[in-house]
């Protein structure tokens, strides 16, 4: 085994390797480096958040809006870094669920929403083909008839019902008058 005598020619030899990323060596010096010594630093710790990613691409998808908090930074020594990374996987978990349950809500929503807009549609169609029985019931006997588009609602509608219910007995007992005296 040889010995090179200096930095120049460690170099020299270590040159080819400089791309494999070997630091540069002395031969002239020992270590003495103590491995048992505590160092303090920077450690950048990830905690997976790849469920949570996916729920907001969900929830995103569906067309709710998902705002984000600021991103918290955690610091501290081995034992508060464990518990910080407990603390991080609780907090997403948590953030899914709640994304989780939003995204049910708003299904179950937009289910009971379309149902409301069937059965919905369905009086309206109703409701349109009673008052045109109504006003065929007017110029049968006749009166005038002006036809109003309003926004359906149920209450007006049984409201106006009445009214033209009443209007529709008036102009028969006119029409009956009118029929025996003239």
């Amino acid at each position: 085994m040889t010995f090179l005598k200096t930095k120049k020619q460690l170099l020299t030899v270590l040159a080819p390797m400089a791309t494999l990323s070997f630091g540069v060596a002395s031969a002239d010096t020992e270590s003495t480096d103590n491995f048992d010594q505590e160092t303090t630093g920077h450690l950048d710790v990830h905690v997976d958040h790849s469920q949570l990613d996916d729920a907001i691409r969900n929830a995103t998808a569906k067309g709710i809006k998902v705002t984000r908090e600021d991103t918290k930074v955690l610091t501290g020594n081995a034992e508060e870094t464990r518990k910080n990374i407990a603390d991080a996987k609780e907090y997403y978990l948590k953030k899914e669920k709640e994304i989780v349950e939003k995204i049910d809500q708003y299904e179950k929503d937009l289910e009971a929403s379309n149902k409301n807009s069937s059965a919905s549609q369905s009086e309206i169609t109703s409701a349109n083909g009673v008052m045109n029985a109504y006003n065929t019931n007017l110029t049968t006997y006749g009166s005038t008839t002006i036809a109003e588009t309003k926004v359906y609602d149920k209450a007006e509608f049984e409201q106006d019902k009445a009214k033209i219910d009443s209007a529709i007995k008036v102009a028969k007992l006119h029409s009956d008058l009118k029929t025996r005296y003239f």
